[in-house]
């Protein structure tokens, strides 16, 4: 798959190739796959590449 060749990143096909053919053969429980394919959706989000320094979340102090 060439990614540079898409005006928009193909997350949809990037979730189901990750979670349904990479490891499709390894998660055998129709539960923990679509465990799998909710993770991934939670991660493979248009902003990773829409949004410069872009994070997962905010680190935050805790002082004692």
């Amino acid at each position: 798959m060439f990614l540079n060749e898409y005006s928009e990143l193909p997350l949809p096909a990037l979730t189901y190739l990750c979670g349904q053919c990479n490891y499709g053969g390894r998660v055998t429980d129709d539960k923990d796959r679509r465990l799998l394919m909710s993770l991934l959706s939670i991660f493979y989000l248009p902003q990773i590449v829409d949004t410069p320094d872009y994070k997962y979340a905010v680190m935050i102090s805790i002082s004692r």
